[in-house]
């Protein structure tokens, strides 16, 4: 009795200390509002009321500012149309040490850093129009792109998983010589609901695969030689570059199924007759000595028969009798590591029940939040950019997937219709099964 009321006196106490955290937090935030995004006279007024209340003794602000300095972090989760007109206001309005040279710490007025939110164009051209103009104004350490995928706990945790392996396992590594094929997938229960609009110009594979999948693909098939240390933010993008740029490109429909959930056009927000693909899986082939003539399958839809994000990986047997294993990195739901196997007599696939799942190690940090937006937005303020995408990634990745997008819109074929609350088309699973033929049920099923 002792013990619990000890317990519950610390709860509360933790409780009151994160109220009285949150009431000064709140007394530091104010809202301003313009006339538009490039309202310059409401940019420069921010400003100089940001630069007076620092300067007023005893303010919040003032009491907040240990060193002196004014630093700058703008959040833009705003439509890309209005992206350049934004940064152009905030360049011409706000103090910013830019261009030709990395802006240094120790400047009169901190640092600056601006985060963007995808989509970040529609193709390689849009894309490389839009850096272009941001790389007049801005040098490439002030921009934070968000995937907010790259927030989440698992994928935050496969750099530190992967070099633990490495380091321990004495049976595999994550290459072609231990790996058949990787099937990376986030599949959603919902359908577009009123959001036809938005999504019906973009589909399935600009809103999740050629961002987020891609973005974990490149996680998984990195070489963990060229880096040995996950927190080195500079190291870690030039190894997930290195594998975008061995991306054999896909081509359509050999590399490529689109499916449509049946009603989709029911949506007053979506045109009669769409062909835009609620569902899609793009099989992806790297070009070099660890993953040669393996493939990963990047999978997503709306409207399935279940909500689930993950990484499959399967691990090559000896021979057609052997135990056969899989590797699921699970993202949501029940986040973990597991370890699945069963085994072929050659006639009967027998599954085995064995299912092992790991703890994830956790960065060694500390705060405890859990939102995916909160940790990246902590990590601008920190300026670790480790979790945001570079320049370079993403030319690569619009490099892989306008010339299947173009072929797509070129063909305008319809996509394959599929019942809501089923896995999908049943084309998808025929080429999810071309590199597994020697698997009773399929392989995103096991």
């Amino acid at each position: 009795s002792s013990s619990s009321s000890s317990s519950t006196a610390s709860n509360n106490n933790t409780d009151d200390d994160d109220n009285i955290k949150k009431e000064s937090f709140m007394n530091l935030c104010e809202y301003k509002s313009g006339v538009d995004y490039g309202d310059k006279n409401a940019f420069t007024n921010m400003f100089i009321d940001i630069r007076n209340k620092l300067s007023e003794k005893n303010s919040p602000l003032e009491n907040n500012n240990k060193n002196g300095k004014i630093n700058f972090l703008f959040y833009l989760a705003i439509p890309p149309t209005l992206i350049q007109t934004t940064v152009y206001t905030i360049y011409k309005t706000f103090p910013i040490e830019i261009k030709q040279q990395q802006p240094k710490d120790d400047n009169a007025y901190g640092w600056t850093r601006i985060l963007f939110e995808k989509p970040f164009g529609r193709d390689l051209s849009s894309y490389l129009s839009l850096s272009t103009y941001l790389n007049s104004l801005l040098h490439e350490s002030q921009i934070y792109r968000i995937d907010h995928y790259l927030g989440k706990g698992l994928i935050r945790n496969i750099p530190n998983i992967i070099l633990q392996q490495q380091k321990h396992s004495t049976y595999y590594n994550l290459d072609k010589q231990f790996i058949s094929q990787v099937v990376i997938s986030m599949k959603e229960t919902v359908d577009v609901s009123g959001r036809g609009g938005y999504y019906d110009n973009c589909g399935a594979i600009r809103d999740i695969i050629q961002n987020h999948l891609l973005q974990i693909l490149t996680l998984i098939a990195m070489d963990y030689d060229e880096i040995q240390d996950e927190t080195n933010a500079d190291a870690i993008r030039n190894a997930k570059t290195n594998v975008l740029e061995k991306v054999i490109l896909p081509s359509y429909p050999e590399d490529c199924v689109l499916g449509q959930y049946e009603g989709y056009d029911n949506d007053e927000t979506v045109p009669d007759g769409s062909r835009t693909g609620t569902y899609a899986v793009v099989r992806l082939r790297i070009d070099n000595e660890n993953w040669r003539g393996v493939d990963f399958f990047l999978e997503t839809g709306k409207a399935l028969d279940e909500r689930k994000a993950e990484i499959r990986l399967l691990v090559k047997g000896q021979n057609e009798n052997s135990i056969k294993r899989q590797i699921i990195l699970r993202i949501q739901p029940d986040s973990g590591v597991f370890i699945k196997t069963y085994h072929s007599d050659g006639m009967n696939h027998t599954r085995k029940s064995a299912t092992y799942k790991e703890v994830i190690s956790r960065n060694n940090t500390s705060t405890t939040i859990d939102d995916a937006y909160s940790k990246l937005i902590l990590d601008a303020l920190r300026g670790d950019a480790s979790s945001f995408v570079r320049d370079d990634e993403l030319t690569n990745s619009w490099k892989i997937f306008t010339p299947l997008l173009q072929e797509i819109e070129r063909v305008h074929t319809r996509p394959f219709p599929y019942k809501r609350g089923s896995c999908g088309p049943k084309e998808a699973q025929i080429l999810l099964g071309k590199s597994n033929s020697n698997v009773a049920e399929p392989f995103s099923k096991l």
